[in-house]
């Protein structure tokens, strides 16, 4: 997910430098779960220009899932590590419920070691927890989790952002999620 995420974005920047218009025209958008950042704001920023500027647009979209750890590194700590993402972040919270941010806008908790988020990330690792182990019982069997995922969920008692990086998260997000329309 990470790997392949990161790999995603840089492949359209890579057509438009070496000016394959005929393959980028082919390509509607790149969607990503889990994605780190993969460059600095001038990369974000040819990206989004050069995919902009194919024959078709493509579009960027990258999906967070609450506090999924590797969409946050590495970090964004000017001037040691300037790293941006490019494209548009769809966020989900613990519940699914999905909200496109601004052009621009990072996911809460941007660098993963804020003060102000501690509280919230050890109470959603309970609450995905608990949700890993009873979902089934609202949704129906196919969303009933195994043992290694319950395990995998309760490491993230103790790395409250490893858990969230689960596939499992993500693919429920993709078919539980509501996204709000974007607030102009």
């Amino acid at each position: 997910m990470a790997l392949g995420g990161a790999l995603a974005v840089a492949f359209p920047a890579l057509l438009a430098f070496h000016r394959e218009a005929d393959v980028l025209a082919r390509l509607a958008a790149v969607h990503t779960y889990g994605q780190p950042r993969v460059g600095d704001a001038t990369f974000a920023g040819y990206l989004s220009s050069s995919t902009a500027a194919a024959p078709a647009s493509v579009s960027s979209v990258r999906v967070v899932y609450r506090y999924d750890i590797v969409p946050r590194v590495p970090f964004d700590a000017p001037p040691v590590a300037d790293y941006r993402h490019g494209g548009t972040c769809v966020y989900y919270d613990g519940w699914y419920a999905g909200r496109t941010l601004a052009a621009g806008e990072d996911a809460p908790n941007k660098n993963y070691f804020d003060p102000k988020y501690v509280v919230s990330m050890y109470g959603n690792a309970w609450g995905d927890l608990f949700k890993g182990m009873f979902l089934w019982a609202k949704e129906g069997k196919d969303y009933r989790e195994g043992a290694v995922s319950i395990v995998f969920r309760a490491a993230g008692l103790l790395f409250p952002g490893l858990a969230s990086h689960s596939p499992r998260d993500y693919v429920n997000a993709v078919r539980l999620g509501r996204i709000a329309p974007k607030q102009a």
